[in-house]
Formats: structure tokens, sequence, C-alpha cells
């Protein structure tokens, strides 16, 4: 009888050391990976008044044909007007900036609107650098990434860490009790 209390005292304990020692956990396991690449295309809007339009609306329009979007019959591209579909969209920042990475060269358009009247549209043409250039930055890429564990892993690995001590510590209490309980008998 004081072995099953003495037990189940030590089992409580354990129990509230882990959930009071429970790491923090990030929902849906979602990472980064930061890009050091070249070819990040940057852009700063600014009124004429050199105040800058923050968070404005922005379309990106990937160059006309290159498969990184559906076709749309009907429309001119990029610079045709109709009904387009972005490559990619979102909103400048406080300053006024936005970043994005071309996957292909080409013609690319981007178009901003403040939702005040203003609109701008830029037409880039990009091309992109040289494999020999990308590998210098690919390098350092790699070594930042080596650097990052991700925490999700970490959390995944404690939490099953604790559940498998749980349940181990459960099997020894049952295995425990049924030989103590065959002894009596």
């Amino acid at each position: 009888m004081f072995a099953c209390v003495k037990f189940k005292l030590v089992l409580m304990f354990v129990v509230l050391f882990c959930l009071a020692h429970t790491p923090n956990v990030l929902a849906h396991g979602i990472g980064y990976t930061r890009l050091t690449d070249q070819n990040v295309v940057s852009l700063e809007f600014n009124y004429s008044s050199s105040e800058p339009v923050s968070y404005a609306s922005i379309k990106i329009y990937p160059p006309k044909g290159s498969g990184l979007v559906p076709e749309q019959e009907g429309t001119g591209g990029a610079g045709g007007g109709g009904q387009e579909i972005e490559f990619q969209n979102g909103r400048t920042d406080a300053l006024g900036r936005f970043s994005f990475l071309p996957p292909v060269d080409g013609t690319w358009t981007v178009r901003l609107k403040d939702g005040q009247g203003h609109a701008s549209e830029v037409v880039l043409e990009i091309k992109r650098m040289e494999e020999n250039e990308k590998n210098v930055s690919a390098q350092v890429q790699e070594t930042e990434n080596n650097k990052n564990i991700s925490p999700y892993k970490i959390s995944f690995r404690i939490a099953i860490f604790g559940l498998s001590l749980f349940l181990n510590l459960m099997c020894l209490y049952y295995f425990i009790s049924y030989i103590i309980k065959r002894k009596k008998t």
C-alpha cells in the first residue's frame, strides 16, 4: 500500500515536472530561411514630396509566356490590360519598400496603388547573375542555414521524449502491480 502511494507521488512529480518545463511550440511548424541571394529586387516608392508610399498595394506580373501563372485568353500580358493573374502581391512597408525574388529572366511589371488615387507602374528587365557569381552567395546561405536549428524540431523531440518517458513509467507501474498481485494470490 505504501509503495503504491509512493509511486503515485513520484509519478505526479514527473508529470508536473514535464508540464512545468514545456518548450515553446511553433504552430504548424513554420520555419524560415534567410535569403542572401543577389537576385533580390528591392524597390522604394515615394510621393513627389519625398514622403514614402507606406502600406500601398503591390502586384507583380511575370514575363509573358514564363509559365509562372496560368495564361488567360484575351489578355495582353502584364502591359496589355484585361484580367491578369499576378505572380505575387503584397504591400509596401512603412518606408515604402518592397522586395521580391524573380525566378526567371525577362520583363517584369510592378504595379502600385495607394488606395487614394495614386498609382505607379514599373517595368523591369531582369537578367539574373551568372552561375559562378551565384556560388559565392549559395555557399554563404548554406553555412548560415547550418547554424540555424528549427525550434519546432527541438520542441518535437522534447515532446516525444517526455511522452516516451511517461508511457514507459506507466508500463513499469502496471508491470510491477501485476507482479505484486500474482505473488499475493
